[in-house]
């Protein structure tokens, strides 16, 4: 069974130009997908994208925020060492969530306001984890990316980077 996540057309995607937030790579390497979001885990089905370097060493690769909003790093769980970031504007509410974070960038603290670009942590092998890699969630709602969301949207959609 497939996450059925809703198609490109029916969310509010920010568009370049518009005063929403175009969304920037969250990597700083040349990413391979080795997950694909809907796969079926052993956790269940996937509600991320999980992607290596193909360029360079991908433990301790930068990590970047998608979008302008709030951070708030936090540790423990299936997730490890993680950061969630949500867009601050009330009509357009989005939520990333980085997981398995070897560290997170100096000076992030919980609720600060960061600016889309901004480096939020580094790669790591943290909490359910088989090796280094970035797990990246994205939700157009504001949640919290949680399993069978329905408001997960797959990365490769939003992000051209990762297409």
């Amino acid at each position: 069974r497939k996450y059925n996540a809703p198609k490109r057309g029916s969310i509010a995607i920010p568009q370049p130009g518009t005063g929403s937030a175009a969304f920037q790579c969250p990597i700083e390497c040349q990413p391979i997908i080795t997950t694909q979001f809907g796969d079926s885990t052993f956790l269940g089905l996937h509600n991320a994208l999980d992607i290596v370097c193909a360029d360079r060493e991908t433990l301790d690769a930068p990590l970047r925020a998608p979008f302008s909003g709030k951070i708030y790093p936090l540790e423990g769980g299936a997730c490890g060492k993680s950061v969630t970031i949500r867009t601050v504007d009330p009509e357009n509410k989005w939520t990333a969530r980085y997981c398995h974070l070897n560290r997170y960038a100096p000076g992030i603290s919980y609720g600060d306001t960061i600016q889309a670009g901004t480096v939020v942590g580094y790669i790591g092998n943290t909490g359910t984890s088989s090796g280094p890699h970035l797990h990246i969630c994205m939700q157009n709602a504001g949640g919290g990316c949680l399993q069978d969301e329905p408001a997960n949207v797959n990365p490769q959609n939003i992000i051209s980077c990762l297409k």
